[in-house]
């Protein structure tokens, strides 16, 4: 079970992914973070805004390959943004993402 966040329309939905703060999950060890499902269904302007560039070495052809993965999304770097959004837990428990998100205020 994930959250579901919903926009009056999409330009409002590509405008709130924009915003939102991204980091590669190696700078998030010990921090709550989440992600987009599916990124690679965003339009490619919006996509690069959020994913981190490595060059890495490829033992098998002995060459460098440059590696595009996309980031994730801190909840403290966010919170204020994610609080002012409509957001549907989809969960079967008691409290989902919404009321985790709160949580964040008081800390």
């Amino acid at each position: 079970m994930f959250p579901l966040l919903s926009f009056a329309d999409r330009a409002t939905e590509m405008n709130f992914i924009r915003a939102l703060v991204s980091r590669p999950s190696r700078r998030l060890p010990d921090e709550p973070y989440f992600v987009i499902n599916n990124p690679q269904l965003l339009p490619d302007d919006v996509r690069q805004l959020h994913m981190h560039v490595t060059v890495e070495y490829n033992e098998d052809t002995g060459q460098e390959v440059i590696v595009r993965r996309d980031n994730c999304y801190s909840i403290r770097d966010n919170l204020e943004l994610l609080l002012l959004q409509n957001i549907r837990n989809n969960s079967v428990e008691n409290s989902g993402f919404s009321e985790v998100l709160r949580t964040f205020i008081r800390q």
